[in-house]
């Protein structure tokens, strides 16, 4: 991002929107999967002993899928020697964590704490956006989100009706048809693929 930024703004602008792009599709069947298949996941990592956590686990993966978007956008803003901004989303949203943390704890418990970091992930996700937005780094949420949607749709529907099978047997089931339905409007294309295919090969030699 650097180097492009020095060089070539428009490649940057380019790698930017990808970076976010791809980091959405693969983090958001993450948020999907995980929400449906909680209780499962509980029950099989940890048996009945942590059976109340489920809803925490439900609550922290949407925080995951935001920090994907967020990291990004916040290199971004280092990158383009935008660091005073990257800096002060940070402090501003640890702040911001701690009040929601004196808040929530008391009434929600542990709830209470998972609430306070979605909460925190998404002001930083407002203002990392407005700030890379005004520094001329704008992006269509709505062609960001509209492919993997559909897509985390499509695999939402699967997961529902697959409820009833081993967790080992639904993820891949789930897993292959998200992104085959991706591929299928548009979301990845031919090259791309191509591409997952020789670093795999690569990888695996």
């Amino acid at each position: 991002m650097s180097k492009f930024y020095k060089n070539s703004k428009n490649l940057l602008q380019i790698l930017y929107e990808k970076s976010i792009y791809y980091l959405f599709l693969l983090a958001l069947p993450l948020g999907i999967g995980t929400t449906m298949l909680a209780s499962r996941i509980i029950l099989f990592v940890y048996k009945k002993t942590f059976i109340n956590s489920v809803i925490v686990l439900q609550i922290l993966i949407w925080a995951l899928v935001l920090m994907f978007v967020n990291y990004i956008m916040g290199y971004l803003l280092n990158s383009v020697d935008k660091q005073k901004l990257f800096t002060f989303t940070a402090g501003f949203g640890a702040l911001i964590n701690i009040i929601l943390n004196f808040i929530f704890i008391p009434f929600y418990s542990y709830t209470g704490a998972a609430l306070a970091t979605l909460a925190t992930e998404l002001l930083n996700f407002i203002f990392l956006f407005y700030f890379t937005s005004s520094n001329g780094f704008n992006i269509s949420l709505p062609k960001i989100i509209i492919r993997p949607l559909i897509a985390g749709a499509a695999m939402g529907t699967v997961v529902y009706y697959l409820f009833f099978m081993h967790l080992l047997l639904i993820v891949p089931i789930a897993t292959a048809v998200y992104f085959l339905v991706l591929f299928l409007i548009g979301g990845i294309h031919k090259d791309e693929v191509n591409l997952i295919k020789a670093y795999l090969i690569k990888n695996k030699g």
